[in-house]
Formats: C-alpha cells, structure tokens, sequence
C-alpha cells in the first residue's frame, strides 16, 4: 500500500474540476443540507435528516434505493433518549458519526449514515477528513489509485493537490463522487 499520494494532474486540471463541480453543484444543490441546518427542533430535524426527503417530499438522489420502512426506521432510532443526547452532545463530526453509525439499521449503509450526520451536523459540526464511501472512493481510486487508497476509510485534506485544499472536506468528499469520471482522466 502506498503511504504517499500520487497524481498527475496540473494545476490547471485541478481548477478545472473544481471549476465543473461547482457548476454541477449549482445545477443540482442539495437543498436538504440547508433544510436541516435551518430546523431549530432537534426531534424534527432528526426525523427529516434520517427521512431524507425535502420539503416538497422528494427522496434524496443518494438515497433513492432505500425503502422508506428502513429510512423511518433509523429515524426511530436516531431519536431515542441516547442517541438524541449524544447528538445533541456531540463535540465533533466524528463523535457524530459514530452516534448515527451506531443507530443503523438494516438496508441504511455507510453513504446515508454519512449524509444523516452531515445533515445533523451542518450548523455546527463539519467533517475534519474526507470520508470514503460508494462513489467517492471510486474518485479517490481515480485520483490517488487503488493502491494509496485501499483499506482507507477517511483521507485527509493535505492528501490533494494544492487547488483542492481550499474546499471544506465536506466538499472534497461530494466532489470525488460527482467528478469521480473526470478524475479518471
């Protein structure tokens, strides 16, 4: 396994994707990180994160293939005494995470545990590391190679290039996934 990130892309190529993630993002914003960060109530905002549906109830895109009966049930969950006070408790992202993470159900796995915990987190804990899963490790595969990534499950920002180390991890995570493609070339 590789201890040190490789990549060949210029500086010009790095600007270039973010350039085109930020156009993809505008395109296609996730409203729900924005709906929750603006809901007070924590039981409601708890519920709506974990549902993964707007306000005008449609599904999350990453979300899409899970049954409602697994969504509501790890709503259930999120929101028993416990698991509601340890999120409300939570010093970190990563403390957060492992809350959610430690809620899951069957059918919920590592993607929409990380979107629950963004979501619950926006307005106040945000993610130190880039977190790996489904698509975005296919982009740091792409990115890094399957050797510097195997057997990772977060990455740090001061892995990426330079350009990149201006976008919140939390960024740098949802660009691997959207330009996962791109970076391929």
């Amino acid at each position: 396994m590789s201890t040190t990130p490789t990549y060949t892309m210029s500086n010009a190529d790095c600007k270039a994707i973010i350039r085109l993630y930020r156009e993809r993002v505008a395109k296609c914003p996730d409203t729900l990180l924005n709906e929750c960060k603006g809901i007070k109530d924590i039981d409601a905002k708890i519920k709506h994160a974990a549902l993964s549906r707007t306000k005008e109830n449609k599904k999350h895109r990453h979300q899409w293939r899970l049954s409602d009966d697994d969504l509501a049930e790890f709503s259930k969950q999120l929101l028993k005494k416990n698991a509601k006070a340890r999120i409300i408790n939570a010093k970190s992202f990563d403390d957060l995470l492992k809350v959610v993470a430690g809620c899951k159900v069957k059918g919920v796995g590592p993607l929409a545990i990380y979107d629950v915990a963004l979501r619950l987190g926006y307005d106040r804990l945000l993610p130190g590391k880039i977190h790996l899963h489904a698509g975005t490790r296919v982009g740091a595969k792409n990115l890094f190679g399957a050797d510097y990534v195997r057997g990772k499950g977060v990455l740090e920002r001061t892995d990426f290039p330079k350009p990149f180390q201006g976008l919140e991890c939390w960024e740098l995570e949802n660009l691997l996934c959207v330009c996962k493609d791109e970076l391929a070339k």
